[in-house]
This record gives structure tokens, C-alpha cells and sequence, in this order.
């Protein structure tokens, strides 16, 4: 699969990770993929929020370590991180 086309599976997870930043954000609007979270409100407390929400939807975990506002500062950033930790387990 080429970098430009999106599976379905992506299109899920990426769905997903976008309702729950409107649901943690409080937002109705559509957020575009590299839109900056930090822009719309996300902070450290939020982003801890989100990374739990994820951990347990997808039976994955972030270490402490992580910078996770930076990480999690766009969808598409949010979609990348969980893709490394679902292709790790």
C-alpha cells in the first residue's frame, strides 16, 4: 500500500482518535489530521486523558518517558503513536 491511500483499518482509528479529542476537547467542529491540539485547548492534563482512553481501546501502553503533549499535539501524531505501540505487541 502506497503512503497516499489509507486503509480502512486507518480510517477507523483515525475516526476514533478524532471523536475522542472533540469529546476530551469539547469541540463539534471537524479537526483536520495535523491540525495543532495545543491550539484547541489540549494540555498535559487532557493529553493524560487521551492516552488513557487509547491505552485501553487498544490493549496498548505509552511509557512515562514519552513527551505525549507533543506527540499527541496533532491527529495525525495521536494515529502514528498508536501505530507504533499496536505494531510492537
Amino acid at each position: 500500500m502506497s503512503n497516499n491511500q489509507t486503509s480502512i483499518e486507518d480510517i477507523k482509528i483515525i475516526k476514533l482518535i478524532e471523536d475522542k479529542v472533540k469529546a476530551i476537547l469539547k469541540h463539534d467542529r471537524d479537526i483536520t489530521l495535523d491540525e495543532d491540539l495545543r491550539k484547541l485547548g489540549l494540555d498535559s492534563m487532557k493529553s493524560f486523558e487521551m492516552v488513557v482512553q487509547l491505552e485501553d481501546e487498544y490493549d496498548i501502553e505509552f511509557s512515562g518517558d514519552e513527551n505525549l503533549l507533543e506527540r499527541f499535539s496533532t491527529i495525525q501524531k495521536i494515529k502514528d503513536s498508536v501505530d507504533s505501540k499496536i505494531k510492537k505487541y
